[in-house]
């Protein structure tokens, strides 16, 4: 099955690369900041989906909570970004997108790597700074990034540019969920596979902060 993928791919491409407007923006990731972009989204979206779906085997198996403590306690990363998200609307435009990006997936990486080195029976505010952490770098990361990729396509392009969020979030998502699959198969949560899990996402959101930050070369001094 996968081969087959990869050859539809090609040939889709192949097909795509001919045409003057691809339904698929080929041309769009010839720019090079514009391309730095959707790579920084894929590889941080799948960062977030594979912590996203770690964490409660996590905390369920691991740690031994129960669904409902679970669940309010992953709602501290999603409410970080909330309150994050409008304060780098303010901040887009007077800093470079590639550095605010930068900057909110290493502390989203520190948050996972924290994260993945919990005590064995952590207290509730052990776990809740940590999400608190993660949310808050996810909340820099998505903001600045998007402007990017809408910014920087030529203005009669910005259908594809646009188009691009989604399928950025949807390839990453659907990676992170492949390699959480696949850590699973070889260690649960009980053997560590979420321990694991947490570590690899860690280690993506700092590749995807450094795809980010390579932005800055390519980028004026004000995106």
């Amino acid at each position: 099955m996968l081969t087959g993928g990869v050859l539809v791919g090609v040939i889709y491409v192949r097909r795509q690369l001919a045409q003057p407007v691809p339904l698929f923006p080929i041309d769009l990731l010839r720019i090079p900041v514009f391309g730095l972009s959707i790579c920084t989204s894929v590889v941080a979206f799948a960062a977030k989906t594979l912590a996203y779906i770690a964490l409660p085997f996590l905390m369920l198996d691991g740690y031994g909570l129960s669904p409902l403590q679970a669940g309010l306690l992953i709602t501290a990363w999603p409410i970080a970004t909330v309150v994050v998200s409008p304060i780098v609307g303010r901040l887009i435009g007077r800093y470079p997108d590639g550095l605010l990006g930068g900057i909110g997936l290493g502390t989203m990486a520190v948050g996972l790597a924290l994260l993945a080195i919990l005590p064995v029976q952590p207290v509730n505010a052990d776990i809740v700074w940590r999400m608190v952490l993660c949310g808050i770098g996810f909340g820099l990361f998505l903001p600045a990034n998007n402007h990017t990729i809408v910014t920087t396509a030529p203005q009669h392009r910005s259908g594809g540019a646009s188009g691009m969020l989604g399928t950025a979030r949807l390839t990453g998502q659907s990676i992170g969920a492949v390699m959480l699959a696949i850590i699973f198969n070889f260690a649960n949560a009980h053997d560590g596979g979420a321990v694991i899990a947490l570590g690899l996402a860690a280690s993506l959101a700092a590749v995807a902060g450094a795809f980010s930050t390579l932005r800055l070369r390519h980028a004026p001094a004000t995106d």
